[in-house]
């Protein structure tokens, strides 16, 4: 997620400033929600539910400024103040350039629960702090790309320990991991 937003942020920001317009690439679908996506599918302590290829640890929010600029989701800007704040991350230059306090909210409003189809996912939260109980249920089809056989998969996590977690992917190299 990390690595195709930085890259679809400085395209958009870079067509804004050049011509006055993001051309209408800001509205690519799931391009918005996938700011939402990528919080649904990890607590505010540990970071990201490991699934399919996925990685542990938390995401990269640098760009978590200019969305809720772009869009007015201050509850988006006060995951990355609230993160900044509790020294989870160290603040960036596009903190710099895109901060506003206008787009930072008190508390996190955000949707507690979500349910994702097509990739079978759901998550429950009790409220957005670190200390919060995240639970997250994978189900789906065993033959997904990057699945891992990991249909079934879920996570539950509270007062900042994850308890159940997947095992994440494996060496792509060994003998007969893709079928070879």
């Amino acid at each position: 997620w990390s690595y195709g937003t930085s890259y679809s942020i400085f395209g958009i920001s870079s067509m804004m400033g050049a011509t006055g317009t993001m051309c209408g690439f800001e509205n690519a679908p799931g391009f918005r929600e996938s700011f939402y996506f990528i919080n649904a599918v990890g607590s505010s302590s540990l970071g990201t539910w490991n699934y399919h290829d996925a990685g542990v640890g938390m995401p990269d929010t640098a760009y978590y400024f200019w969305f809720a600029y772009q869009t007015g989701d201050a509850s988006i800007g006060a995951l990355r103040y609230n993160a900044i704040n509790n020294a989870k991350y160290t603040p960036e230059l596009w903190d710099l350039m895109w901060y506003d306090a206008a787009n930072i909210a008190d508390s996190v409003t955000l949707k507690l629960d979500y349910a994702y189809y097509g990739i079978d996912t759901v998550t429950f939260r009790s409220d957005w702090t670190d200390d919060a109980l995240f639970c997250g249920i994978h189900g789906g089809e065993n033959e997904a790309p990057h699945g891992n056989l990991d249909i079934g998969n879920f996570i539950v996590e509270y007062g900042g320990t994850r308890f159940f977690n997947d095992l994440g992917s494996d060496e792509y190299n060994l003998a007969g991991y893709n079928g070879k």
